[in-house]
């Protein structure tokens, strides 16, 4: 029998075959898009998951400017330098984490949360090297209060960035991607498991 599985990141081709895998059909950002009318309701969309794995953090730890954009007129990303601001502090992110959960747990789905990988120094100012850190402590907090499994892509992307991340960037290339997309896939295939 084949699952119904939720993303709010990434799709896996490598469980063709062992589930059916849907991911939202757009960029999910920030936890405060979650929150959001085009958030998780729309995204949830009355169906029955079996397993749902979620990670928000990058687009929260984003620096934005006061009207919430990410570039002045001029062109010039958010930093913390010239008035940005994270998109959402970190106390904050930790609680629509617990109201984002609170919501997934309804479902009855099994919930994997994956950690936000490392932010290296970016060509894009809007990052800042080492800034999700805190966000993936107030993560494991929430997770380890809830009882969600985490999925820690952190902890594997950090000792081989040099290998999986694309250069001064967020992003990973292919061979990146598809390492952490084995992670993911162990991480459902032992959830599935446990069903």
């Amino acid at each position: 029998m084949k699952l119904r599985l939720l993303f709010l990141f990434a799709a896996l081709p490598v469980l063709a075959g062992v589930a059916n895998v849907h991911r939202v059909p757009a960029n999910c950002g920030s936890t405060r898009t979650a929150l959001g009318p085009y958030g998780i309701e729309r995204w949830l969309d009355g169906k029955k998951w079996d397993v749902i794995h979620f990670n928000f953090g990058l687009h929260d730890l984003s620096y934005l400017f006061a009207d919430d954009s990410d570039k002045d007129a001029a062109g010039n990303y958010a930093t913390p330098h010239n008035g940005g601001r994270p998109n959402i502090s970190p106390d904050r992110y930790a609680e629509n984490l617990r109201t984002i959960i609170a919501r997934l747990q309804q479902t009855g789905a099994k919930l994997i949360f994956a950690t936000t990988t490392p932010v290296p120094e970016g060509d894009a100012g809007k990052y800042v090297r080492g800034s999700e850190a805190p966000y993936n402590d107030a993560a494991r907090a929430v997770m380890l209060a809830e009882g969600v499994v985490v999925n820690d892509l952190w902890a594997v992307a950090l000792p081989r960035l040099a290998e999986l991340q694309i250069p001064r960037n967020v992003h990973f290339h292919a061979r990146g991607s598809a390492e952490l997309a084995r992670q993911v896939a162990a991480a459902i295939r032992a959830a599935l498991g446990t069903r």
